[in-house]
């Protein structure tokens, strides 16, 4: 995040999982969210972690040592970038792509 410089991402990591970078909150969110019953909003669980910038930082050198010891990690590819998710019965029904429960009303 640069000073002064507004940010509002949100990524679908899979399943519930989503991370989360807000202006005014500085670090880095790897949270489960949820849809309240009678609502159609997001919103997040106390499942998930907050890091600061300097221990994402962290986070993503000790990734790439990872990767130095387990190169076949570097190859890995989510469910979406298969061929099969170009359908879009496939990629509706895929439980990480769209988990219906996140979105199920009761």
């Amino acid at each position: 995040m640069k000073l002064n410089q507004p940010v509002d991402f949100s990524k679908h990591l899979g399943a519930k999982h989503f991370v989360v970078v807000r202006s005014g909150v500085r670090c880095v969110n790897l949270r489960r969210f949820t849809v309240p019953p009678n609502t159609t909003k997001k919103v997040p669980t106390r499942i998930g972690i907050s890091l600061r910038l300097g221990e994402w930082n962290v986070l993503m050198d000790k990734i790439g040592l990872l990767h130095d010891k387990f190169p076949e990690l570097r190859t890995v590819k989510p469910c979406y970038a298969d061929d099969s998710h170009m359908h879009m019965d496939v990629y509706q029904n895929c439980s990480e792509c769209c988990p219906r429960e996140l979105y199920e009303i009761v």
